[in-house]
């Protein structure tokens, strides 16, 4: 029954592992993943509920074989949402890796997706689907919660917080994928990523250094990255019109920029 949340990878793990692992709820550092489609609702209300549904089994079945291939726990799915997480029920050291290069795999099998369900029908031309993606790592207590008729293996945690919350500020900086740094700290330089700065998020008091997951094989890859962490630097220094016109360089050299 475990294989409906994680990987039948991770379960063979559990199965021949000599250890014996808690389900009962113990305190592990560990990585969640959540996503969500952007801008679905408008595109369901064209397709109505048939197509909507066979759309989102097909994409939700892709992005499952994806968190599989790198040893995730899929929580639960709400609606177009997905919540995964890396570092338990197995203990692993790179989880936070494992999670940057699932998202990243989650961007690179969009395009193809978004033809499939074209070619299917099932999309019409001019729309496609558009991934929101947000990641936290940090201390959290895993196990299973609920009922003594019905429970759920899954984590909780202010980081568990933090990683939907970035999730939903990809819609005010205009990016894709979000993480927080406490993840940047244990990936270290091993992706690309770029400074976004402290956010305060909703129900924290105290803002969260936040960092944007970026594809070094995107058309874009790495212009105008230079420039924008010198406008950004000034920025935060106060020198505000210096700034301006840096940033005005970086969407020449990449148009559409939301940060």
């Amino acid at each position: 029954r475990f294989k409906q949340y994680a990987a039948p990878a991770v379960v063979d793990r559990i199965v021949s592992s000599q250890s014996t692992l808690s389900f009962s709820g113990e305190t592990r550092d560990i990585t969640c993943f959540f996503s969500d489609l952007a801008g679905f609702t408008r595109v369901s209300e064209k397709m109505g509920p048939q197509k909507t549904v066979a759309i989102l089994n097909v994409y939700l079945d892709r992005m499952t074989e994806v968190l599989d291939r790198y040893f995730a726990t899929i929580n639960k799915f709400e609606g177009d949402g997905i919540f995964a997480f890396f570092g338990a029920p197995v203990a692993t050291e790179d989880h936070a890796a494992a999670c940057l290069r699932a998202a990243l795999s989650h961007l690179r099998v969009l395009p193809d997706l978004n033809r499939r369900l074209k070619r299917d029908g099932l999309l019409p031309e001019g729309e496609d689907l558009r991934i929101r993606i947000g990641i936290s790592s940090g201390q959290m207590v895993v196990g299973n919660f609920g009922s003594t008729r019905r429970f759920d293996y899954t984590v909780i945690g202010d980081a568990v917080n933090v990683g939907a919350r970035l999730e939903g500020a990809n819609r005010f900086f205009g990016t894709t994928v979000l993480l927080a740094g406490e993840t940047r700290d244990q990936v270290g330089d091993a992706f690309l990523l770029r400074r976004i700065g402290p956010v305060r998020l909703v129900g924290r008091e105290e803002p969260v250094e936040v960092y944007e997951l970026l594809d070094p094989e995107a058309p874009e890859g790495k212009a105008g990255l230079a420039e924008y962490e010198a406008a950004l630097a000034e920025f935060e220094e106060g020198w505000y019109h210096e700034a301006r016109a840096k940033f005005e360089q970086v969407l020449k050299l990449r148009p559409g920029d939301g940060p």
